[in-house]
Parts: structure tokens; C-alpha cells; sequence
């Protein structure tokens, strides 16, 4: 047996970083590690929707690894929010990622890693910069890309560093927006 570590080994750690990150930006959260199942739980999924009819036939989904929702103190509408870890993200991590979101309708959607998108592939940092829209959904919501940093004390935080800072969406503007209710909401997930 070998002490290779696999991505779901940081499922958790990545759930928890995630709910400080959106905590510390004084938001209220419920997340769930999802990636393990193979059906959605059917509060993620939007009210009014032909995926939660059609679920009630399918035996299985593809499920990112982790979804939650964030909603403020102020107003009890809750934002769904995704997040697809890879240990080395590559070009088809970024395309998993945004069908995810395609598929479930997410506010905010994040592809996370242990290491920064632009040292696991220069090749798709690349790609990316010189094709910014690979990085939003039909929608027009962006897909960011985050990589948790570990401190010398243990601590798992989420942040946005290297190249990627000037190349890559960022998501203040987005959580500033939401935390003021200035965000119009597309869906109903209110649960």
C-alpha cells in the first residue's frame, strides 16, 4: 500500500477552508461534501427544474466534490455555491468545472487545488489568458480558480496568488455584491 494521496483525501480540509474563506467575508454557511456520491442531494439542486424531475430516474449524477450555500445575516436568501478540487488542475479540470456549473446552476463555482493552476499546467494558464470567456458559463457567471495555501501552523487557507492574480476572475467584487444584496438572484434556492 502506498502513501500516495488521493483527491478525495482533501475533500474535507477543502470543504473547511472554504467555509472560513466565506465566513471571514461575513457570510453564514451549510456545505457538504458531495463528491463522494453519486446522486445529488435534491436540496442542491434548483426548485424548478428538469434535472430535479428527471432525477427521480437516474441512478447516478456526476456530483462535484463539494456544495454548499452562503447567505447573509440580513436576508435569508442562500446563494449555491460549487467547488471541484484537483490535486494538479489541468485544461479538462477547468471544462469539469464549468459543467458542473452548467449543470446545477451555481452562483459561485470554484476549481481549487493544492498548488496554483499556473504551476500544474503553464500550458492552460496560457490557453486561458489569451481565451478569458473559457472561464464563464453560458450565463455569463465566471468560474474562479483558487489554491489553498497551508501556513506554517497547519491551517488550510483559500487564496489567489502568483500570475494568477492579474490573469484569472476574481471574486470580491461578486461576495461584496451578494453580502450587500445588490446581486439579483437567477434561481430559487431558498431553502
Amino acid at each position: 500500500m502506498t502513501n500516495k494521496q488521493k483527491e478525495s483525501d482533501y475533500y474535507l480540509p477543502v470543504k473547511e477552508a472554504f467555509e472560513d474563506y466565506f465566513r471571514n467575508n461575513g457570510f453564514y454557511v451549510d456545505f457538504e461534501v458531495t463528491g463522494l456520491n453519486r446522486k445529488p442531494l435534491e436540496r442542491f439542486l434548483p426548485k424548478i427544474s428538469q434535472l430535479l424531475l428527471k432525477l427521480k430516474h437516474v441512478r447516478a449524477l456526476p456530483t462535484p466534490d463539494i456544495m454548499g450555500f452562503i447567505w447573509t445575516p440580513q436576508k435569508k436568501e442562500k446563494y449555491l455555491v460549487i467547488v471541484e478540487f484537483k490535486l494538479n488542475p489541468n485544461f479538462q479540470d477547468v471544462f469539469q468545472t464549468k459543467g458542473y456549473a452548467e449543470l446545477y446552476g451555481s452562483d459561485l463555482t470554484y476549481l481549487a487545488s493544492r498548488e496554483s493552476i499556473s504551476q500544474s499546467s503553464e500550458s492552460t494558464i496560457t490557453f486561458i489568458s489569451d481565451n478569458p470567456k473559457l472561464l464563464e458559463t453560458q450565463r455569463g457567471e465566471p468560474i474562479y480558480i483558487k489554491f489553498l495555501h497551508k501556513t506554517p501552523a497547519g491551517a488550510i487557507h483559500v487564496v489567489m496568488g502568483g500570475d494568477q492574480t492579474r490573469i484569472l476572475p476574481d471574486d470580491n467584487e461578486k461576495l461584496l455584491r451578494i453580502s450587500l444584496n445588490l446581486l439579483e438572484k437567477k434561481h430559487g434556492n431558498t431553502d
